[in-house]
C-alpha cells in the first residue's frame, strides 16, 4: 500500500501509517498535489492544519486537482469538523473519507487500515445469502415513548434467547443520538464510509466487491452477537439503499433507531421502503397517536409494513381499540411503566435494564411478546 501524506511535522509521520504501508510526506498542497502525480499513490492523507487558507477555499480547488480513483483521508481540526462534512455533502465529494478530529496517532493508524480493510470481499456466497430470510425494522417515535431504552434493552433479550441470530443496531436519529452516547460509538460511525456507500451501485451490488462493514461495528460486552453503529447523519437516498442492502447481508436481525422521522424525511421515505416493518412507538396519548397518524400518512406505508408500540402503558389509560383508532395502525404490542428515576439512574450509570440483578419483570414480559426479529426461517444462514 502506498500513499502520499500531507503533513507539517514529517518526523511524526511514522506514528500514524501502518509499519506495512509505503508513504511520501510533503508540507503544503502545492507539494501535494505534484507529489500525487508523480507518485501515483493508492491513497491520499492530510490534515487541515497543513492549509492556511480557509476551508471552504482550499477543500474544493484540492479536490478539483485530485485524481479521482484514489481514497482521501481527511483529518480536520475541530473547529472545522462540521464546515467540511457541509461541503463534503453538498459538492458531493464521493473518495473522501472524514476523520474525526482529537484521534490519538494509534487511532488514525487504525483508521487508516480499516478503511483499506473494507476492500476486501465478505467472502459471502450469494446462493446461500439468497436463501436466508432476515429482517429489517425501522423503529420511528414522535418522542417520549421509551424507543432508546427498547433499542438498548431489547437487542440483547433477543440474542440471549436466539444466539444463532446476528443482531445490528443503528443509530440513525440525527438530532437525538443517544444510543451513540449511551455505547460510546465515537470511531464506529457509518457517515465516514460515505465514499464505500457511494461506489456500492448497481453494477456491484451483488458482485464480489461488497464491503466488510462488520468491522464498522461495535460488538457488544454482553452478549458476542450483537453490534452496534452510528449513522446519525444525513445521508441521501442511495446511500440509504446500498447501506440497508449491506446491513441485509451482514445480519440476521437490523433494528434501526430513526427517532423523529420528519426531521430527514427524504432519507426516511428510502429506509421505509427497504424495511421489512416500520414499527411506531407512541405514549397513549391523543397527540402522540395523532402525531403517529400524521407521520405514517406522509410516509404512505401500507398497512402490513406497520405497526404501533405503546410505551408506557397501563390498560386503565386507553384500550387498543381507541389507540388503532388514532393512530391508524394495528397495535403490535405495549411497553409497561418503569419509573422515570430508574431509568435516569441506568442512563446516568451506563448500566442496563434487563442486565440488572432484579430487572424490571412486567418490562422482561412485555419483551417475550414482541414479535420483533423473531419467526425467521433461518435454513440458509451460514455458520459463524
Amino acid at each position: 500500500m502506498r500513499g502520499v501524506v500531507c503533513y507539517p511535522i514529517k518526523s511524526l509521520v511514522r506514528y500514524f501509517v501502518p509499519e506495512q504501508y509505503e508513504y511520501v510526506c510533503v508540507k503544503n498542497d502545492v507539494d501535494l498535489i505534484e507529489t500525487i502525480h508523480e507518485y501515483q499513490p493508492d491513497f491520499c492523507m492530510f490534515f487541515s492544519e497543513s492549509f492556511t487558507s480557509p476551508v471552504w477555499e482550499w477543500l474544493p480547488s484540492l479536490v478539483q486537482k485530485l485524481p479521482t480513483d484514489i481514497p482521501i483521508i481527511l483529518v480536520p481540526f475541530h473547529r472545522d469538523q462540521s464546515l467540511i462534512e457541509e461541503i463534503v455533502r453538498v459538492k458531493k465529494i464521493t473518495n473522501i473519507y472524514v476523520l474525526s478530529p482529537g484521534l490519538t496517532h494509534q487511532q488514525i493508524k487504525t483508521e487508516l487500515l480499516r478503511i483499506h480493510d473494507t476492500k476486501k470481499s465478505i467472502g459471502t456466497d450469494q446462493e446461500i445469502m439468497n436463501s436466508r430470510e432476515n429482517r429489517i425494522y425501522s423503529l420511528m417515535s414522535p418522542g417520549g415513548a421509551g424507543l432508546t431504552n427498547f433499542c438498548i434493552n431489547y437487542p440483547l433479550f433477543l440474542a440471549r434467547q436466539n444466539r444463532h441470530l446476528l443482531i445490528g443496531v443503528v443509530d440513525m436519529n440525527l438530532y437525538k443520538p443517544d444510543l451513540s452516547l449511551f455505547f460510546h460509538l465515537n470511531g464506529y460511525e457509518i457517515a465516514r464510509y460515505r465514499p464505500d456507500l457511494n461506489g456500492l451501485d448497481s453494477s456491484n451490488k451483488e458482485g464480489r466487491d461488497l464491503k466488510q462493514w462488520l468491522q464498522i461495528f461495535a460488538r457488544s460486552e454482553y452478549e458476542p452477537n450483537v453490534y452496534y453503529s452510528s449513522a446519525a447523519a444525513q445521508f441521501s437516498s442511495q446511500e440509504i439503499s446500498s447501506l440497508f442492502f449491506i446491513l441485509s447481508k451482514i445480519f440476521d436481525v437490523v433494528l434501526i433507531d430513526w427517532g423523529n422521522p420528519m426531521i430527514q424525511m427524504e432519507a426516511a421515505k428510502q429506509g421505509v421502503l427497504l424495511s421489512n416493518k416500520t414499527i411506531f412507538f407512541s405514549r397513549p396519548e391523543l397527540f402522540s397517536l395523532k402525531n403517529v397518524d400524521r407521520i405514517v400518512k406522509t410516509l404512505d406505508l401500507p398497512d402490513e409494513k406497520v405497526g404501533l408500540m405503546v410505551s408506557p402503558y397501563h390498560e386503565a389509560e386507553m384500550s387498543k381499540v381507541s389507540m388503532k383508532d388514532l393512530a391508524g395502525i394495528k397495535v403490535e404490542g405495549t411497553l409497561p411503566r418503569i419509573e422515570s428515576s430508574r431509568i435516569h439512574q441506568a442512563f446516568q450509570n451506563g448500566s442496563i435494564l434487563i442486565n440488572e440483578m432484579f430487572p424490571p419483570k412486567a418490562y422482561l414480559q412485555s419483551f417475550k411478546k414482541c414479535s420483533i426479529g423473531t419467526n425467521l426461517n433461518l435454513s440458509g444462514v451460514i455458520a459463524r
